[in-house]
């Protein structure tokens, strides 16, 4: 233990006479990780629909503007 009483990392540690952690704590972590892994997951998502959104919109928009461009190329006389 170092002067603030938290064990040293190292080889030196007899983890057979360490008490293991408690069942619910394990448990409370593991819900804490996959609620944070979800809730992360969740908002990466929604970026990358809003992203795919946007690029739709553009191509659209492209699409429309492409289309008024050949009916105007298509309309003068060779």
């Amino acid at each position: 233990m170092d002067s603030d009483g938290l064990p040293l990392v190292g080889g030196g540690i007899d983890f057979t006479a360490v008490e293991p952690i408690h069942h619910r704590r394990i448990l409370a972590y593991v819900n804490h990780f996959v609620m944070q892994t979800a809730n992360m997951l969740n908002h990466w998502s929604n970026t990358c629909e809003e992203k795919l959104v946007d690029v739709d919109r553009r191509i659209r928009r492209l699409e429309t503007t492409m289309a008024l461009l050949e009916t105007k190329l298509a309309s003068i006389p060779s």
